[in-house]
């Protein structure tokens, strides 16, 4: 059985691996700064700290793994779609990234595992930030190719994620298209 010590350090490391302050994390586990400190000096908690860093950047590597699968099975999807628009914008976006990818760094700039790792946990997140948010406009963000024409359209309409015509737009009455004024 662990010891309140213990119990009190494991609620720490996750707040730690958030960013938090020591004064945040006392305050939040409910622990002074002195307390926090003395972890660190006897208890090894820093060590701890970055050996939960290290699981978690381990457990993220293979989640993008994963993803990166997905992610390049629902543009290929999308570029054998039968809407030309949307064809040109996975196509345009496939390019853009692979350009990306491909682009030489600048001199000097290190390209460590872990910059790179970073990088594409922020995209995850962004990810996953997108699907809620097209969640909450109504879109099923298990429905793969509706969500990417969403993101990369703007629009989970029914006319199957394209924009809108120009031949969808109101018209004046008579049927003739609105005219523009100058002011």
């Amino acid at each position: 059985m662990a010891t309140k010590t213990e119990q009190k350090q494991r609620q720490a490391i996750p707040l730690f691996l958030l960013g938090k302050t020591d004064a945040e994390v006392a305050e939040a586990i409910g622990v002074s700064r002195q307390t926090i400190w003395k972890w660190k000096r006897h208890y090894d908690l820093d060590h701890k700290i970055t050996e939960a860093g290290e699981q978690l950047l381990a457990n993220h590597r293979v989640a993008i793994a994963e993803l990166v699968g997905e992610a390049i099975g629902a543009m290929s999807d999308l570029l054998h779609s039968d809407d030309e628009n949307l064809k040109f914008k996975s196509a345009l976006t496939v390019l853009e990234s692979a350009m990306d990818w491909e682009r030489p760094r600048a001199p000097g700039h290190d390209t460590a595992d872990n910059e790179i790792l970073e990088e594409r946990i922020e995209a995850t997140r962004m990810i996953e930030r997108a699907k809620r948010k097209f969640e909450k406009e109504g879109g099923d963000p298990s429905d793969t190719e509706a969500f990417f024409k969403w993101s990369i359209l703007g629009t989970k309409g029914d006319n199957g994620g394209a924009p809108e015509s120009a031949e969808d737009k109101p018209k004046e009455p008579g049927g003739a298209a609105p005219r523009k004024t100058d002011k």
